[in-house]
């Protein structure tokens, strides 16, 4: 079947005034860069990197105009040659602490596994000391910013943290006691450039001993039109889990 010639999406462009804009709008197959792979997207998500682009974040996109977009779903049309961790860390056997600035997320985060819910100021130690009690034998941090920090200088001896999000800061301000006294390993995940193999590995992980089914706590669905609010909402810290993007809808 002949690929169509436009397709839709949502453009964010830059004005005069350095305000940024965001409409849904028919593009061209010629607007769109070289590359090896043409995706016929099914669907898409909300990543919270997706709603810095849509405002105009600099740090996340350079050029505008720009069409925001991590992740997608579909099948390939042409070719010349991308958090369940309280989930499955408890479905291993672990006892999970999770933390949150959310009163609200308390009960879904037990229903996950969690066997205790900490405050957001509890996981972000501003006392200025290098060091804290240790407390955790192992962290999986998605914020990034000082709560890393403090995940570093309240693990246990030996412990690992895992770094796999900025949504609080990219900057980390730290000391080297946490590696050099206990022996912690900060650990970064890197989801894009992963191969292949692990790459299967881990879905089919998560398709069968650490399947956890919250798709009704974790997924709501929203067309391009409505996709816009939502990004709103995301830089407010009101979005749980994805939001997926149907772009038949």
């Amino acid at each position: 079947m002949p690929l169509p010639q436009s397709f839709k999406a949502m453009v964010v462009t830059e004005t005069a005034n350095k305000t940024f804009v965001r409409e849904v709008k028919q593009r061209e197959f010629g607007d769109l860069p070289a590359g090896e792979l043409i995706i016929e997207v099914k669907n898409s998500s909300l990543n919270y990197k997706d709603a810095l682009s849509a405002t105009g974040n600099k740090g996340v996109t350079r050029k505008y105009p720009h069409t925001p977009g991590i992740d997608a779903a579909g099948v390939v049309a042409g070719s010349t040659t991308r958090s369940f961790a309280v989930g499955i860390l408890a479905k291993l056997g672990y006892e999970v602490v999770a933390a949150t600035g959310k009163s609200d997320e308390k009960d879904f985060l037990t229903r996950l596994g969690a066997k205790a819910i900490i405050s957001r100021e509890e996981a972000n130690d501003t006392s200025g000391r290098p060091l804290q009690k240790g407390r955790w034998a192992g962290v999986v941090d998605t914020v990034g910013g000082n709560i890393l920090a403090t995940a570093l200088k309240t693990t246990k001896d030996g412990g690992l943290v895992a770094a796999c999000g900025n949504a609080m800061s990219a900057d980390l301000v730290t000391s080297v006691y946490p590696f050099i006294l206990r022996g912690v390993s900060l650990l970064g995940v890197n989801s894009v450039d992963v191969p292949m193999r692990p790459r299967t590995i881990a879905w089919q992980k998560l398709a069968n001993e650490w399947k956890v089914d919250l798709s009704g706590d974790l997924i709501t669905e929203c067309s391009l039109e409505e996709l816009s609010a939502k990004i709103d909402l995301i830089l407010k810290g009101g979005i749980r889990g994805r939001v997926v993007v149907d772009l038949s809808r």
